[in-house]
């Protein structure tokens, strides 16, 4: 039980938050590079497919990532034991933040 609640601590963390969105940026830039090689070089439908099958993982991923961003308001009140954060006003600006672009 002690684990459990000390990785929930972990995943509500802002500076946690920081982490996918870095590893999705970059997952997206190499993408973008690869594209741009690809239109540059031979062309072939073996490369574009693996660009392609790239493209909808990055695009699962982010779906999963907001997913997760829309749904931290409800873990963050099972950590915090609260139920609304009037008293915790960054908590409660992070979490609507969160909802909104989530």
């Amino acid at each position: 039980m002690q684990i459990t609640s000390s990785f929930n601590r972990i995943l509500i963390n802002r500076s946690c938050l920081l982490v996918p969105l870095l590893l999705i940026t970059a997952l997206v830039l190499v993408q973008t590079a690869a594209g741009i090689f690809f239109l540059l070089t031979h062309i072939n439908a073996e490369t574009f497919e693996q660009l392609h099958v790239r493209e909808e993982t990055i695009a699962v991923l982010l779906v999963g990532f907001g997913v997760f961003l829309e749904g931290r308001e409800i873990l963050a009140k099972h950590v915090h034991g609260v139920t609304d954060f009037d008293h915790m006003p960054v908590e409660a600006s992070l979490n609507h933040t969160c909802e909104i672009f989530g």
